[in-house]
């Protein structure tokens, strides 16, 4: 994944199901996670995962795009819109899941899924966003 030049020397932060990259124009983060289609978090009372995608984009998002593509050759939904939260104030979301793809979680590579959501304040960095996002190149 390139880090655009708009983000100056930010620090990475890590941990162990992703990272972060955090500047106040444009913020990157990712997560994978080592069970198809959801974050282990996500199981219901039964044990159960959700069936469907899990999106960035709440329902009371503006404008909110989502599409079906190829990123490096892997299936994935993108989807792009613009919120205003408490915490955030209004900015854009561009988002891509990878919600089934082989996932290392440090001893074997099962099946899981990859997760990467840029927030930005300025629209006119969605150019950037999608180019971070179609920069992605993963293992065979």
């Amino acid at each position: 994944m390139l880090i655009p030049t708009i983000m100056g020397k930010v620090e990475r932060h890590a941990d162990v199901d992703g990272g972060f990259y955090l500047t106040d124009e444009m913020e990157i983060d990712y997560d994978y996670w080592t069970y198809e289609n959801t974050p282990n978090f996500l199981l219901d009372a039964r044990g159960n995962y959700p069936k469907g995608p899990i999106l960035a984009c709440s329902m009371k998002a503006q404008r909110a795009h989502t599409l079906r593509t190829r990123i490096d050759g892997k299936r994935a939904l993108v989807q792009e819109c613009s919120e205003l939260d408490a915490q955030r104030g209004f900015h854009y979301i561009y988002y891509v899941t990878f919600p089934k793809m082989k996932v290392s979680n440090g001893e074997e590579t099962r099946n899981g899924m990859f997760n990467l959501t840029i927030r930005y304040k300025k629209r006119d960095y969605q150019s950037v966003a999608g180019r971070v996002v179609r920069s992605l190149a993963f293992k065979p």
